[in-house]
């Protein structure tokens, strides 16, 4: 079974709800489709026989799982057939991504329906081996429907409380609430109907929908922290800030936060690098849009002390950010409350692990204006913050983690880089070398940190050549573009720059070169011009 992506004559498919499904790519537009006011059935079919939820499956991109929530949301039947195809047989079909199939067994598909074959829909991710669908396909087995008919309260809670599964759901003329009234299961029918009063929230959530979700928050004012929830371990703003890093999206965020969800409760999730962070910690680990959103974390009770399970604060984290703009809001934070002279926060903020309290503010430090104030309990805190923030750093620097995926060894990066800065400027060439002996690192690891200038890139524009052979061993390339000096269009390679300081055109094949010429070359500073532009010429490095 093959979607039918272009299978008959396209005209079929030129109905009025066609044509605007068609010419939308977003939810934006077919939110228009969705709006009861349209007086539009979300329910009709084509000339072709598809209802809107098969046509986008068999015609659209691999990536619509906003606009399932958004039909869902409408009303869409998610059983309708199609050639016998259920919209949940298209999903599990090679090709697509998974989370189509647990958007759909989350809005109630019936996976134990067959087509004309006699397949369900999981047959087509078995034939496929495709483990992460089967998986899914196990995760909702047994579904809703069958956990409440067998009274499954255990069951009933987590799909409802933690997988966010649709209880609107009907399998004939019954709906799931008429099916437990009729059973008698009260316990159930209260899960199901604080589920109900909560899905609204989610499914606007899932459907990254901010106008539906402050419409539904603004007629129902409950809280939105939803503590007993989660949607593969999110809570709904822990979601819409994932939400907001894959798309453009920052309004739900906001609207979440001023219906009181809170920043500081922790995210478990071991499909991504963010399992046990905080809402704030996502946000700075993942979200470069969301810098400006940092201030409203803030503002609404988020705690840049709190630590990650690799024993990272807000401001570790945003250290190893790729921009800087996480950095300065967050010092910025430390700085009003260093000049509201706020002993009580910053004592509180001391006392758990965080040490970045010594900021700078016009050329002038935390402690400065300590001395200013003549607070002495606060001079004294910056200046213990600051003794254990250099203990710390020491003690980071000196045992690199083995896993290079996480982020302890990118603050050992952060950490060594800073260290090679220092050596660069005072041109020495020999700290240099220990940096990768001893921090068992590459040089072009550092080229990951967006905001940071490259070290060859420095060790040349400091005239450092020594250095700049030792970088060029342990990794990094000639080759590397830069804007030199502040002349605009004055960008060139490495090798063009050092051409122009008076270096002869060298070659890059790999020649021999003794082990004493090598060790020569990585003395220091003051090796002679001649022997390192014999050197390069040579290729070595």
């Amino acid at each position: 079974m093959k979607p039918m992506c272009c299978r008959g004559d396209p005209a079929l498919f030129k109905t009025h709800m066609d044509l605007m499904v068609t010419n939308s790519t977003d939810w934006t537009r077919l939110h228009a489709l969705t709006t009861p006011a349209k007086g539009l059935d979300i329910n009709r079919k084509n000339k072709a026989g598809q209802t809107c939820l098969i046509y986008i499956l068999t015609s659209w991109g691999n990536k619509h799982e906003e606009q399932i929530y958004s039909l869902v949301n409408a009303g869409i039947d998610v059983n309708a057939t199609w050639d016998g195809n259920t919209a949940l047989h298209y999903a599990a079909y090679p090709g697509t991504d998974e989370c189509l199939v647990e958007s759909l067994l989350r809005s109630g598909a019936d996976a134990t329906i067959k087509n004309k074959k006699g397949r369900i829909a999981k047959d087509y991710a078995l034939r496929s081996k495709r483990q992460e669908v089967i998986q899914i396909f196990e995760k909702y087995e047994p579904d809703l429907w069958t956990a409440v008919r067998n009274n499954d309260e255990a069951r009933v809670r987590k799909m409802v409380m933690e997988y966010w599964c649709n209880v609107n759901i009907s399998r004939g003329s019954k709906t799931l609430m008429q099916l437990a009234t009729q059973l008698g299961h009260t316990s159930i029918l209260r899960i199901l109907e604080d589920g109900r009063e909560r899905q609204e929230v989610y499914f606007a959530v899932l459907e990254q929908n901010p106008r539906r979700l402050a419409e539904v928050l603004q007629a129902k004012p409950y809280n939105a922290r939803f503590t007993d929830t989660s949607y593969r371990g999110h809570t709904p703003l822990s979601l819409s800030i994932l939400k907001a890093h894959q798309k453009d999206e920052l309004y739900l965020p906001a609207i979440l936060l001023h219906g009181g969800a809170s920043p500081n409760e922790y995210i478990f999730d071991e499909r991504f690098a963010i399992h046990g962070k905080t809402c704030m910690q996502l946000a700075i680990s993942t979200c470069l849009r969301l810098a400006p959103r940092i201030w409203q974390l803030l503002e609404y009770g988020g705690d840049p002390a709190i630590k990650t399970q690799d024993g990272l604060n807000s401001r570790d984290l945003a250290r190893i950010n790729p921009t800087e703009e996480f950095e300065r809001t967050l010092d910025e934070h430390v700085l009003n409350l260093i000049l509201t002279q706020n002993v009580k926060e910053i004592r509180r903020l001391f006392e758990n692990g965080y040490y970045y309290l010594n900021v700078y503010h016009a050329d002038k430090s935390a402690q400065e204006y300590a001395r200013d104030f003549a607070n002495r309990e606060m001079l004294a805190l910056l200046e213990s913050a600051e003794t254990a923030l250099a203990n710390i750093d020491s003690e980071r620097s000196l045992y690199p983690p083995h896993d290079k995926t996480t982020d302890l060894y990118r603050m050992h990066l952060v950490l060594q880089y800073s260290k090679l800065v220092e050596a660069i400027v005072h041109g020495d060439t020999e700290a240099a070398k220990r940096i990768f002996i001893d921090g068992r690192i590459k040089a072009n690891e550092f080229r990951d940190m967006i905001h940071r200038q490259s070290p060859l890139y420095l060790a040349l524009l400091y005239g450092r050549w020594g250095i700049a052979c030792v970088l060029v061993y342990h990794g990094e390339s000639w080759d590397d573009v830069h804007q030199w000096g502040n002349t605009k269009g004055t960008v060139m390679s490495c090798s063009q720059y050092a051409e122009t300081q008076g270096y002869k055109k060298f070659s890059r094949n790999a020649q021999g070169v003794s082990k004493g010429e090598r060790d020569l070359s990585l003395e220091c500073d003051s090796t002679p011009r001649s022997t390192l532009e014999h050197l390069l010429t040579l290729g070595t490095f």
